[in-house]
């Protein structure tokens, strides 16, 4: 079931991509290499006088936004965004994830071009404010990926740097590289299990650095062979990197849980890919990786509830404006129900094809 309404004529319409881990999920302090793709599952974003923020988050994108824009600002009317989807998401331990960079990103956007400040132009100081607003309202929590993701589209490295800011790099999408995101119904990892992790660290060092060590090692390994347009051999690198997330949970009694993963994971491997968690925290979500569309059609097809494959593409372009001038019309906008339980993405998924069918014939460059 969903809830429609048109977005305002007159003001731009921003959106701009979630993003996933392929690689460097955990974020553990000794991983400084983390490589994610930007789907084509998007916040989306309108300025419009006298509305209130839905969120601190928002609240605090607009304030930083505006003082971005100085004296440019003061011809915007009070007042804030429209939002879709509406809602930040968090796992069972209570940490967020999925949309609020893409919300970050597409609520800057939106600021900035209703100021007649276009993206192409001004994508640094839209992730300076983006980047800022979110450290403010969600302490702790590093996403400069998911912003980079969310601004640049397509493939984004995050190389962690000692006393320094993260390095972000965009990769170039190789030809062949085919991603099926999938959700598996249930948790793939018991809830709470990173503290655990923790204490592994602490109780045996030297047996944590082995395993880390090696996922540190796939991880460089896949971006520069993602580099190299070396496509199966990137897979592959992925899929050690998946080993060593398994040894892991091993090591601290936490293996994966969902029956539905572990299909998946043979399934891949019996059509010549691999699939592997994306995330530490307690998500039902899973990526796959293939060689061939093939591949990746065959394993699609081939899961059965409740592994179900989520119809998401790789988002190239990351935030934009929509562009209603050719047909004179507001854009649709669909705002999804969020659905109960725990499943991380279903509700933003919902409104995918719709905005991605919009986008794809009707944005700026």
């Amino acid at each position: 079931m969903k809830r429609q309404r048109d977005t305002l004529v007159g003001t731009p319409t921003i959106i701009a991509p979630e993003a996933i881990f392929l690689v460097g999920e955990f974020g553990l302090p000794e991983e400084n290499v983390a490589v994610l793709a930007a789907l084509s599952s998007h916040a989306t974003a309108q300025y419009c006088p006298d509305v209130a923020p839905p969120s601190p988050l928002v609240a605090a994108v607009v304030k930083r936004a505006k003082t971005h824009l100085g004296e440019t600002a003061s011809a915007l009317p009070d007042g804030s965004v429209l939002l879709s989807p509406a809602t930040a998401w968090h796992d069972e331990d209570g940490i967020t994830f999925g949309t609020t960079p893409a919300i970050a990103v597409a609520t800057a956007a939106a600021v900035f071009e209703t100021a007649g400040q276009a993206i192409s132009q001004r994508k640094d100081a839209i992730r300076v404010v983006a980047e800022a607003a979110h450290r403010a309202t969600h302490e702790g929590i590093g996403v400069e990926g998911e912003l980079a993701a969310a601004l640049h589209g397509g493939l984004i490295e995050v190389i962690c740097q000692r006393a320094a800011a993260p390095r972000i790099e965009a990769l170039t999408v190789p030809a062949g590289l085919n991603l099926v995101v999938f959700q598996t119904g249930h948790p793939v990892f018991p809830a709470g299990w990173p503290s655990k992790v923790e204490q592994f660290a602490e109780s045996d060092p030297i047996a944590y650095a082995q395993i880390v060590d090696e996922m540190v090692a796939r991880a460089v390994r896949f971006a520069a062979e993602l580099s190299e347009g070396n496509v199966t051999a990137a897979i592959a690198s992925a899929g050690r990197y998946g080993h060593c997330t398994t040894l892991l949970a091993a090591a601290v009694s936490a293996l994966p849980q969902s029956e539905p993963f572990v299909q998946a994971m043979e399934l891949a491997k019996e059509i010549g890919g691999i699939a592997k968690t994306t995330r530490a925290s307690n998500s039902d979500l899973g990526i796959a990786m293939f060689a061939t569309p093939e591949a990746a059609n065959l394993f699609a097809r081939a899961c059965r509830p409740p592994l179900v494959p989520l119809s998401l593409g790789l988002d190239r372009s990351g935030a934009r404006r929509l562009d209603r001038s050719q047909t004179g019309e507001s854009a649709v906008v669909h705002t999804p129900v969020p659905e109960i339980g725990p499943s991380s993405i279903s509700a933003e998924a919902i409104v995918r094809n719709l905005i991605e069918d919009i986008s794809t014939e009707r944005t700026l460059s």
